[in-house]
């Protein structure tokens, strides 16, 4: 009978300092999963939708507006969210 073994857990910590290697990671309840990279078609939508929201955002005086590339730590407080930024 094979045995079953729990992923290791990594801290936000741990994540923030993994060196580049090309990867991208994120965090699902302490288990580091690497993300697949996104394709031509992805990042033609994306973008687009960046542009549309980032001038809109803008013109508005609403706030700001990241890439993807950009780490965020969030967390579950009192009923809501919060969001770091890393």
């Amino acid at each position: 009978m094979p045995s079953l073994t729990r992923p290791q857990q990594t801290t936000a910590e741990e994540l923030f300092g993994i060196s580049s290697d090309c990867f991208r990671y994120e965090l699902h309840s302490g288990v580091l999963a690497m993300m697949s990279p996104a394709g031509g078609r992805h990042g033609r939508i994306s973008f687009r939708l960046a542009q549309l929201l980032g001038t809109h955002v803008e013109s508005n005086s609403l706030g700001v507006v990241f890439a993807a590339e950009t780490g965020f730590l969030v967390d579950r407080f009192f009923g809501g969210w919060l969001v770091g930024m890393r």
